[in-house]
């Protein structure tokens, strides 16, 4: 009480109307009514009517925490009265592996006060208690305390000070507290530990044991040939595993995965008499957390190149990259995570993941070999072909690359990776085409005019973003490079003079 009664005193003494117990009835962009605007304490020109009007340049709205209703109708958590997430004294809900803090929570049997000190303490204990949930340990509990110092600045670098239900200190001391400490508190944001010295083996290496200890040593990058290679047994269960979840979702064996025996080579059918063999490589590192979703967008890349050709993919090899682990099984969980992600999207396009290569490295990494053909009579779709008059197509929305960079970066808004989490362009358009992987994500499409609608009308059954972008109207130089004359095209390249 003694706090409130000092800002009253201060916001008085500033000019500034107080009213309390007062509801606002309707609110709009300049001014709020209010009923029963009782007004404690005014500046001296008076305090307005009751059922009056404000007016206002700006309005704040501040409330103390209340529960979300999601959380009492659409989850299995036991909630308390009030509809916060009921927690025990280890943070753990009524699920016994999901476990709550902060402001959505209350601990019946220690109730507090919704403060951000009480979250930022519960931190600690949280994480030794997923860790101990997972291991099968026992938790470990947390009474939070009873106090905290709270400094509520004033203004003109001056505060109160208060701590729990006594009285309370005010002054410019309290306001050169409070700025040290919130000063302290985001520097611990902006200052970050430097990456650890490369020469020295990391924690997880000096976990595996002597063996490790001394080929790192010996050889401070790790091995990247066969010293590198993941464990038989591991990789064995790993397959069987991806294997199974593909028959599963198949309902029975693919065509492929029935005549291939997994030895030092893949053994695969040929394609239909007439066709042509297509070849391609793509390579990435882990842009994303979740390894399922990076396996999914990694194949859905290799794909891609194949469909840019017009070409129908048969096979692929894959090159995975696990990070070091202390434990085997982290390795192996990894693994079914990433390839099952492959192995679903390889799926959606009856393409066959037949075997490849496994080793661990620094970073989670993948990589296909991906094998298809073109149908007899089907002319590959190439880069150039593109003529004046053209029409300028686009699958998805450019800014996909920029997306990737702000993902691996943790910057990326939620709402936003979904963009990225969608191959870069799966479709059977067999018109003059253009793929470049510049264009961050959408697959580029060169067509004659007269068949525009047509084309864009089914680019947008599967690419609802899918629109016109330009033209092309006539070949010249841009940057001193010169359009180039290729059996009567000029390469799309070096195209210039493009209106867009």
């Amino acid at each position: 009480m003694q706090v409130r009664g000092v800002f009253k005193r201060i916001l008085s003494s500033r000019g500034i109307l107080v009213s309390t117990h007062t509801s606002a009835t309707s609110v709009t962009s300049s001014s709020a009514l209010f009923k029963d605007l009782h007004v404690t304490h005014a500046p001296p020109c008076g305090s307005p009517p009751s059922n009056s009007t404000l007016r206002f340049n700006e309005i704040l709205w501040c409330t103390s925490a209340s529960p979300q209703e999601w959380m009492r109708t659409s989850t299995p958590l036991k909630t308390t009265p009030a509809g916060f997430i009921e927690v025990n004294s280890f943070y753990q809900t009524s699920v016994p592996t999901i476990f709550a803090a902060g402001d959505c929570c209350s601990n019946p049997s220690a109730p507090r006060p919704k403060a951000g000190v009480f979250a930022v303490r519960a931190g600690p204990f949280i994480r030794q208690n997923l860790i101990n949930t997972l291991l099968g340990r026992p938790l470990v509990p947390h009474q939070p305390q009873e106090e905290f110092l709270g400094i509520i600045g004033a203004g003109d670098e001056y505060a109160v000070a208060s701590r729990g239900g006594g009285g309370c200190l005010e002054g410019a001391w309290a306001f050169r507290l409070k700025d040290a400490i919130d000063r302290t508190w985001m520097e611990g944001y902006k200052k970050l530990p430097e990456m650890e010295d490369e020469g020295e083996p990391p924690p997880i290496v000096r976990a595996r044991g002597g063996e490790a200890m001394r080929q790192f040593a010996e050889a401070p990058m790790r091995c990247g040939g066969c010293g590198a290679k993941v464990g038989s047994n591991t990789l064995s269960r790993v397959l069987k595993k991806v294997r199974e979840r593909r028959v599963r979702l198949e309902g029975g064996s693919s065509p492929v995965d029935s005549v291939v025996d997994m030895d030092d080579c893949a053994v695969c059918p040929l394609p239909p008499p007439g066709s042509m063999l297509v070849h391609t490589v793509d390579f990435f590192r882990s842009f994303v957390s979740d390894p399922f979703i990076f396996g999914q967008i990694s194949a859905a890349h290799a794909l891609s190149d194949c469909h840019a050709m017009g070409a129908v993919p048969m096979t692929a090899l894959a090159l995975a990259v696990a990070p070091f682990a202390a434990k085997e099984e982290v390795t192996e969980d990894t693994l079914e995570a990433m390839l099952s992600g492959a192995n679903d999207k390889l799926m959606e396009e009856e393409c066959g993941l037949v075997g490849g290569h496994t080793c661990e490295g620094r970073e989670l990494s993948l990589g296909f070999a991906v094998n298809g053909y073109l149908p007899k009579d089907v002319k590959p779709v190439t880069k150039k072909g593109g003529r004046p008059g053209d029409v300028i197509l686009i699958t998805k929305r450019i800014g996909t690359g920029a997306l990737f960079a702000s993902e691996m970066r943790g910057k990326c808004q939620g709402g936003h990776r979904g963009d990225i989490q969608q191959p870069p362009g799966e479709q059977r358009v067999r018109e003059k085409l253009l793929y470049d992987p510049q264009t961050s994500g959408g697959l580029i499409i060169i067509v004659e005019e007269e068949d525009e609608g047509r084309i864009l009308e089914e680019l947008k059954e599967s690419y609802p973003d899918a629109c016109k972008i330009g033209r092309i109207v006539g070949e010249g130089e841009i940057g001193g490079i010169g359009a180039e004359e290729v059996e009567g095209t000029c390469t799309v390249k070096k195209l210039v003079k493009l209106e867009f």
